[in-house]
């Protein structure tokens, strides 16, 4: 068995806090504005079919994935939705770091992570929503194009346009994501790619 003051050291310490932080805020309460909206469109996209109109669309692939884990984990309540926040905020905080880890030490990341794990469980819903699974899969996207063109690879080039454009299903002015794909055409520019390659 691994010791623990082997994996709690100063250099993974802020990985710690992180991991553990988001996990303090989900027993809080809930407002029934933007929570019980988002709630109640999760619960509902199965049930109403043709009825689910308006908003509900616009936001339809955070429904879809709220209304799945509603199916799945429905019996956890709030709480549940607040554990599916905390798995996207590490899905992030995983995707930032690989991120940004060329250009960084791994305690300076860590602890610059760590500071925006406290920023945005604290000024941010601690519930699953569109804003969430944006982050989730703009950084997703961002990974794979900056994996795409440091190796090169078309199929981490392809994962990336799928991953940004998907988020346009997520929430509607997600769009302007395709406008990454202009960094491929830069890219190839600054690395003297012929336009055929590109």
């Amino acid at each position: 068995m691994i010791a623990l003051n082997k994996i709690i050291n100063p250099e993974n310490l802020p990985y710690f806090l992180s991991f553990i932080y988001p996990l303090l805020f989900i027993w809080q309460g809930l407002d029934v504005s933007d929570t019980g909206f988002s709630l109640t469109h999760y619960q509902l996209i199965f049930q109403e079919g043709e009825n689910f109109v308006g908003f509900g669309y616009a936001l339809w692939l955070t429904n879809l994935i709220g209304g799945l884990w509603w199916h799945t984990f429905g019996f956890l309540g709030v709480i549940g939705f607040k554990l599916l926040w905390v798995l996207m905020i590490l899905g992030c905080f995983y995707f930032s770091y690989r991120i940004l880890r060329p250009y960084a030490s791994k305690s300076i990341l860590g602890w610059a992570l760590f500071i925006t794990v406290l920023a945005v469980s604290n000024h941010i819903g601690n519930w699953f929503d569109y804003n969430t699974i944006t982050s989730l899969l703009y950084l997703a996207g961002v990974w794979a194009l900056l994996q795409g063109l440091g190796l090169p690879s078309r199929s981490f080039l392809i994962a990336s346009g799928f991953l940004l454009g998907i988020s346009v299903f997520a929430r509607l002015p997600n769009i302007v994501a395709i406008s990454l794909a202009a960094v491929i055409v830069i890219h190839g520019m600054v690395v003297n790619n012929p336009l055929r390659v590109i």
